[in-house]
């Protein structure tokens, strides 16, 4: 072959885009700032790794799309003009996808050295965990528990109502069920639930899936795609070399509000999940549970412990408003 037309060829190899390796989605709304870290931290650890990052932004009212799109040209934003919840909203985006891997990461993060890479090959050893959680830590470096959980179930619902997951699950691995505050996500370990706030799939187990159920407009919606993911035969697991700190909360920082749409996550996957004649017992313990809660922070008013001044209200509007949450999403 001629020297020059060999040249041409490899000039042109060179010229062609390496294939994404996974699309980082994120779904925005009214965090501004915490997106724009999230992001510059993900640019800065993520090096080496062929990914592009999809930001979908629910209808912001602080100008977030804009100062993203500024801020960082090359990824692609998308700004909705309703807040379409975070379920439905992931599942838009992921329709733009081009990487074999899809990352849910949100925007009240911030990415720590190699975590991405780290994923990634974790990911690709397990083929068969299907979801797959990291580690996530609170702003002062200690465990933040919330990356992965274990099973909603009818013990477990219980045990919460009565306080015996806060009381005693720290000593006792029957009553901390659903979030197994012993275990350190120091090591590598199968788990029933993993969090979207940071969660990797492949994009073919997220299309064979159909992404995240839009019946939850917020909360509930990865308990659900995990429990439908172990349904098909896969074991979602959790690597520890993967790690991120989240905030937890930033994206939906009216308390109230936020208790209202985790109950009713909690209820829907109670109907969606448990056997029909258990319905009645988990509407009744999530009463049970917000009662008992605005009847201690009651006393420990009374006995003007500080934390109580600030919790009792909030506890008190949200019994009064149960007829809003004591209802699964339609």
């Amino acid at each position: 072959m001629p020297r020059n037309v060999s040249a041409g060829k490899e000039a042109a190899n060179a010229a062609q885009p390496c294939p994404v390796e996974v699309s980082i989605i994120m779904v925005s709304f009214n965090t501004r700032e915490f997106t724009l870290r999230a992001i510059e931290s993900l640019y800065a650890t993520a090096v080496g790794i062929n990914f592009e990052l999809i930001v979908w932004d629910n209808a912001s009212a602080d100008g977030s799309a804009a100062a993203i799109s500024a801020a960082f040209p090359q990824a692609r934003v998308i700004a909705h003009p309703d807040n379409i919840g975070f379920g439905a909203a992931n599942n838009a985006a992921a329709k733009y996808a081009a990487g074999d891997w899809v990352l849910l990461l949100n925007p009240d993060t911030e990415v720590h050295e190699d975590a991405v890479a780290n994923f990634l090959r974790f990911a690709r050893r397990h083929p068969s965990a299907g979801l797959y959680a990291g580690r996530t830590l609170y702003p002062d470096g200690s465990l933040n528990p919330y990356s992965c959980l274990f099973d909603l179930t009818p013990w477990s619902s219980f045990c919460r109502a009565f306080f015996l997951d806060l009381a005693l699950g720290r000593f006792c691995g029957s009553f901390e069920q659903e979030v197994r505050f012993r275990w350190r996500r120091d090591d590598v370990r199968p788990v029933d639930i993993v969090s979207g706030c940071w969660l990797l799939i492949s994009r073919d187990v997220w299309q064979q899936l159909g992404g995240f159920n839009e019946r939850y407009f917020m909360y509930g919606e990865d308990v659900d795609l995990s429990q439908r993911a172990r349904q098909l035969g896969f074991q979602p697991m959790l690597t520890p070399d993967a790690v991120i700190m989240h905030m937890v909360g930033a994206a939906s920082p009216l308390l109230v509000h936020k208790m209202i749409m985790q109950a009713r996550g909690r209820i829907s996957l109670m109907y969606d999940h448990w056997p029909e004649h258990f319905h009645k017992w988990g509407w009744a313990m999530e009463h049970v549970a917000a009662w008992n809660r605005l009847v201690a922070y009651g006393i420990l008013r009374l006995l003007q412990v500080p934390r109580a001044k600030n919790a009792w209200p909030v506890w008190h509007e949200y019994w009064q408003r149960r007829r809003e949450w004591a209802k699964p999403y339609s």
